[in-house]
């Protein structure tokens, strides 16, 4: 399972993340991340990574 960490706090499942190198949104659900993407969801954009 993929925690995604961004700015102090867990995104959930279900939660949009925008891949960074791609420019693209993917569901969180959907496992695809790199290393470090962009998240934005509810309004509010932050950096998250992998772990």
């Amino acid at each position: 399972m993929t925690e995604v960490v961004a700015d102090g706090r867990t995104l959930s499942y279900g939660d949009v993340v925008a891949v960074a190198h791609r420019g693209t949104q993917v569901p969180l659900a959907d496992g695809v991340l790199p290393r470090r993407a962009r998240w934005t969801t509810a309004g509010r954009t932050g950096w998250a990574w992998r772990r």
